[in-house]
């Protein structure tokens, strides 16, 4: 096998594709099916880690939940796939365990969409993006922000009312983003680069089929109240 990892630079592009949410979960469910059993693929934020929180404002009963973004952990490799597991030990040291031969390294490599790749680097020039509404901005849940300047795309975007989108990478890492760069009524003559990976709807649809799952089991437990339980005598014959 070829020992050189590289930069899957896909996994950028994917960002802009109609299809790149479905096609997260599904690369995950396939790095998962492909690595060894001791290794294994983690899904953060959304439905999983959903938990409710009680406030009262006055004589308003509040509940909520913070939006976080999802994410992905793909699992680590050495440079021939094999799976690594990650280990912390003493004062934050870190080193990569192979659980079958008990080889340690100082450094791992990811599996990620059938091959073994390298950290990504910093995203400085864009050849593929996508003109957007604005309102698309909206339903990002935005983990970094930024003043942009760039005077022709600024009047450009303040005509159309555009938001140009593409796929960003802050280096030294495997995870990749959605960058959207947009204007915004309140600060009229500036640029804004907003960064996230995980849109509203996305999380607000995991709300919907909780809430949906929490009425079924409620309903649920309202028939049950009216049947008489089970009794050991009734169950076995002594």
């Amino acid at each position: 096998m070829n020992t050189n990892a590289f930069i899957d630079e896909k996994l950028i592009d994917d960002y802009l594709s109609e299809g790149y949410d479905r096609l997260r979960d599904d690369r995950a469910t396939e790095n998962y099916n492909q690595m060894p059993s001791n290794s294994f693929i983690e899904m953060k934020g959304g439905r999983k880690n959903m938990v409710w929180y009680n406030l009262q404002v006055g004589t308003f009963n509040i509940k909520y939940t913070p939006l976080k973004p999802r994410e992905v952990e793909f699992p680590y490799c050495d440079e021939n796939g094999n799976a690594l597991k990650r280990v912390v030990e003493g004062k934050g040291k870190v080193y990569f365990l192979n659980e079958e031969t008990n080889e340690k390294r100082d450094f791992a490599f990811k599996w990620i969409n059938e091959k073994v790749v390298s950290k990504l680097q910093k995203t400085k020039q864009v050849n593929k993006y996508k003109e957007v509404e604005k309102q698309e901005v909206s339903d990002l849940i935005v983990e970094k922000e930024y003043i942009a300047e760039c005077d022709n795309l600024l009047n450009e975007l303040e005509e159309t009312d555009k938001a140009l989108k593409f796929g960003f990478t802050f280096g030294n890492g495997f995870k990749v983003y959605k960058a959207y760069i947009h204007t915004n009524p309140l600060y009229k003559g500036f640029l804004f680069m907003s960064v996230g990976t995980t849109q509203k709807s996305e999380i607000i649809q995991d709300i919907v089929e909780q809430t949906s799952q929490r009425k079924k089991i409620q309903q649920t437990e309202m028939c049950i109240k009216g049947i008489e339980r089970a009794k050991v005598e009734d169950l076995i014959e002594i």
